[in-house]
């Protein structure tokens, strides 16, 4: 994560990007290294790509707070005509009301 973290300070994206992709592919259950690519992705304008890894972060674990942060946040800079934006805020703080910090 140190090398990541670097080059995203650096804001080289693409290496950073590219960190991300080999940490996902040495332990798909991380599931950081796919928060930290959704949000590489959203930063290069990726959009796509972002929701898509943010989906499988919530495939694998429902109650990721941070992943539909993002996930809300991507739907605010690029909504598409399928996005239930309102209800999605909703859920959200609901669920927010429910986590210890």
């Amino acid at each position: 994560m140190g090398l990541l973290n670097y080059y995203k300070f650096t804001n080289n994206r693409k290496k950073a990007l590219d960190i991300c992709n080999q940490m996902v592919a040495a332990d798909e259950e991380f599931l950081p290294s796919y928060i930290e690519r959704a949000q590489i992705n959203l930063l290069k304008n990726n959009f796509d790509e972002a929701e898509e890894t943010l989906i499988i972060v919530l495939e694998k674990d429902k109650q990721n707070v941070l992943a539909k942060y993002i996930l809300l946040f991507k739907m605010i800079l690029n909504p598409s005509p399928d996005d239930e934006i309102e209800k999605y805020i909703d859920e959200f703080f609901k669920q927010i009301k429910k986590v210890e910090i």
